[in-house]
């Protein structure tokens, strides 16, 4: 009435208050199946910071301040790359005012039997942005809650292959030796095992080719399945695998228990596929070292996969032709070393009976120096260098196609074995001699007794190198093609 005071209430938007004397809400989040994980329950307040694996049930329990009219949890997706904010996912807005966005998803909340207490059950999608309580109650007057959460994925498991690190050659009746590592530092290793198709001559895929082959299974204890594998290898059932070396899992990567079972984290394996003429001459196979985890919410996910290995079928009568390429090859290092070493030899043995050296005798000896390295370079400081690992390659070659005892195999075996004895007895000496008397003689154009000392002695053990390999040319020259 005009001219009279009234009395007005002026209430606040609804919000939350503590429920049972926690604060609100209160949520219980039930893991999937594939984590393992049991529930757990959180008194995160407001602000609501959640993180969750994909396939997370969340019961989320609250109580307001007051009687409400309506309560939904609101849902907002990620946006995509590119996507715009005032696209079709959001109303128009009029003049003025701000622009909302909709929720992907609303979710009905359900209310206890004072209307002041209620609860959502939802699981959130992997691509959830955030997620909002709205709450009205019976005079219109709107609240509103904000929850961050982050859906974890599941990554695949983590192959690294060791070995083979190539392409592959082998005749139908050879063995592949693989030597590999699988992680998954989440939720553990379900199952390894090799997926190969045969390959076209444009690279693709032959469609309907793809083979698996089993290695490790979590269906079968740890210990028990390479035993079995070994078991039908020898009793010939068709077992691919001949031997299956037990994988190992390091200290930092114990397996823990999962449901009996023991689940690794990480596993070393190393193992050899024995082809038994499975595949004819001319046939490409590409090879994925796989793995799977207990991952079970999408089939389409598929698993982690090594790089590809390209795997080239061929003949013996083919492999005899390219071991004889690789000798022939071999056989003009070896030709080459020779002549380097001659010349070095020559250098030294010319300075060595000087009396006095001019400066170009002394650049001479330094060239002598550089020849003795580049021998040294040629033949292989280690085995894993060189000429050496040139052998090393093509005896391992021959080894893994069953030709330990071919003429190419028995040739390598003699050249690999001279230079492994000059590399580890001749060569280590030369090099610091021949330094010492450069070093001798850089004091003076006087030859010394001890730099003529150095050079004997340096000449006598390049000469022993040089005849060695001399005798090897000769020795394998006349047969270095092999028929």
């Amino acid at each position: 009435r005009a001219g009279t005071w009234h009395e007005v209430n002026v209430l606040p938007n609804p919000k939350l208050e503590p429920l049972d004397g926690k604060p609100s809400p209160h949520v219980d989040i039930y893991p999937p199946a594939y984590t393992d994980l049991p529930r757990s329950t959180l008194f995160p307040g407001t602000p609501v910071r959640l993180k969750v694996y994909e396939g997370s049930k969340i019961v989320l329990r609250a109580k307001a301040d007051r009687e409400l009219e309506e309560a939904s949890l609101e849902i907002y997706l990620q946006k995509k790359q590119g996507e715009k904010a005032d696209k079709a996912d959001e109303p128009e807005a009029e003049e003025g005012k701000t622009v909302a966005r909709v929720p992907a998803q609303r979710i009905p909340a359900e209310f206890e039997a004072d209307r002041s207490t209620f609860r959502f059950t939802f699981t959130p999608p992997p691509n959830i942005d955030f997620a909002n309580i709205h709450l009205r109650d019976a005079f219109g007057l709107k609240g509103d809650e904000r929850l961050e959460i982050t859906v974890e994925r599941d990554p695949l498991p983590e192959i690294k292959v060791v070995h083979p690190s190539g392409p592959v050659v082998r005749v139908p009746d050879g063995e592949i030796k693989f030597k590999f590592r699988v992680s998954d530092e989440v939720f553990a290793i379900k199952s390894v095992f090799f997926e190969h198709h045969k390959r076209l001559k444009d690279g693709g895929l032959e469609p309907n080719t793809r083979k698996e082959i089993v290695i490790y299974s979590d269906d079968l204890q740890r210990d028990l399945f390479p035993l079995l594998l070994t078991r039908f290898s020898q009793a010939h059932t068709g077992n691919p695998l001949g031997r299956l070396a037990i994988p190992v899992a390091h200290q930092h990567a114990l397996p823990a228990l999962r449901l009996g079972k023991l689940t690794p984290k990480a596993l070393d394996f190393e193992t050899v596929w024995h082809l038994r003429n499975e595949f004819k001459p001319g046939t490409d196979l590409v090879l994925h070292v796989c793995a799977s985890d207990f991952y079970d919410l999408d089939g389409n996910r598929g698993h982690g996969k090594s790089d590809p290995i390209i795997i080239k079928i061929i003949s013996p009568r083919e492999l005899t032709a390219e071991a004889d390429a690789d000798l022939r090859e071999i056989q003009k290092k070896l030709k080459d070393i020779e002549d380097r070493q001659q010349k070095a030899l020559d250098t030294v043995n010319a300075i060595k009976k000087l009396e006095k050296l001019t400066e170009q005798d002394k650049k001479n000896l330094i060239e002598a120096e550089q020849e003795q390295q580049a021998v040294q370079d040629a033949i292989g400081k280690t085995a894993e260098q060189g000429l050496r690992k040139d052998l090393k390659d093509l005896q391992q070659r021959l080894k893994d196609n069953n030709q330990t005892n071919s003429k190419a195999a028995i040739e390598a075996g003699k050249i690999k074995g001279t230079m492994d004895n000059i590399a580890q007895t001749k060569l280590p000496q030369i090099e610091p001699k021949l330094a010492e008397a450069r070093n001798e003689l850089q004091k003076s154009d006087e030859n010394s007794p001890k730099a003529k000392k150095n050079l004997e002695q340096t000449a006598k053990l390049q000469n022993d190198v040089l005849k060695a390999i001399r005798e090897l040319n000769e020795k394998t020259a006349p047969e270095a093609a092999i028929q």
